[in-house]
């Protein structure tokens, strides 16, 4: 019993101490901040950008500067147009083995692979572009993800600083532009659905220009502190982005946009602007405040601490694309 007793003791003492430097290493206030993604230097490619989003809509973040890109997609913006090749009693996976078993290139090709080089769709279809050019030879310097809670930071040469955020709930995209003398150069996109299809060899790994959808040229609007668009797409489905800013009474700027379907209103872009001007009533501290309040419950439910600082990252960022990307009632990832 005696040496059970010291046995016990000795264990106690020994968790105590490891715990004790365990919770100094890893339960710190701001231990997210190790998880970051962080770039000294400028990124220059869309599939390396710092990903926002909300399951819903959501944001790439990129560019050097010249300009400062912001890539936007909304997950239920599809070109669903039938094929009729999906009709076909044949087109399965069954039917795909015997084929193969066979040696029926012929009739696996125009079944399986013709479809998809000569039809557009059915296809995911982006939502367009922010520009933001800042004035001649000013250019990012680094940037930075926080994983806690969902904003992108950009800093220039020049001082100045962008904080971009997908708010976490609302269909809301916010950027604030800190330390600019002038306001730079703001550019809504509209994709290039209005373009030729001549003289382009497609397959299906080359796709081709979006004019294959065969849509009719954005129809975009411009203020005086904003810009619009709306698009028709196949059949009666439509979307419309609006963005707008203005000055805020500290010199710092705020740009807000939206994007709207008529899945939503028979009047998307009714719906974005809409959107997009109560915003700017709220401002962006007002609606940052709501978004960290989501991702704070987030990770209230989420979070683990995990010795292995590798293993511990890969598993914070994981998470964080659970959070950004998922939602109830919102498309899969």
């Amino acid at each position: 019993m005696r040496k059970f007793f010291l046995f016990a003791i000795l264990l106690s003492f020994f968790t105590a101490v490891f715990a004790d430097e365990y919770d100094k290493q890893y339960f710190v206030p701001d231990h997210f901040s190790q998880y970051d993604l962080v770039f000294d230097q400028p990124i220059k490619r869309w599939d390396e950008a710092l990903p926002l989003g909300n399951g819903m809509m959501g944001i790439l973040v990129w560019g050097d500067g010249q300009p400062l890109k912001l890539s936007l997609d909304r997950a239920d913006l599809w070109d669903a147009r039938p094929m009729k090749e999906y009709k076909s009693p044949d087109f399965n996976y069954q039917t795909m083995r015997r084929w193969v078993e066979q040696g029926k290139e012929k009739k696996l090709h125009d079944l399986f692979e013709r479809p998809y080089d000569e039809n557009a769709a059915p296809t995911k279809i982006p939502a367009g572009r922010i520009e933001i050019t800042f004035p001649e030879g000013v250019k990012v310097d680094s940037s930075r993800l926080s994983v806690k809670d969902a904003t992108a930071k950009v800093y220039l040469h020049n001082g100045a600083v962008v904080t971009v955020f997908q708010h976490a709930q609302e269909p809301l995209g916010l950027l604030k532009i800190e330390n600019s003398s002038v306001l730079p150069q703001i550019i809504l996109k509209a994709p290039k659905f209005g373009g030729t299809t001549e003289k382009e060899n497609f397959s299906s790994l080359n796709t081709g220009s979006l004019a294959r959808l065969g849509y009719p040229a954005p129809q975009e609007n411009k203020i005086k502190n904003g810009c619009s668009f709306k698009q028709q797409g196949w059949g009666d489905f439509r979307f419309a982005i609006s963005l707008k800013w203005k000055k805020n009474t500290d010199g710092s700027y705020t740009v807000v946009w939206s994007i709207a379907t008529s899945n939503e209103s028979a009047q998307p872009l009714e719906l974005a602007e809409k959107r997009t001007k109560e915003a700017l009533v709220v401002g962006f501290s007002g609606l940052l405040k709501t978004h960290k309040e989501w991702w704070r419950n987030f990770w209230n439910q989420a979070d683990i601490y995990v010795p292995n600082k590798i293993v511990a990252k890969q598993w914070h960022l994981d998470t964080y694309k659970f959070g950004s990307a998922a939602r109830r009632g919102a498309p899969p990832i």
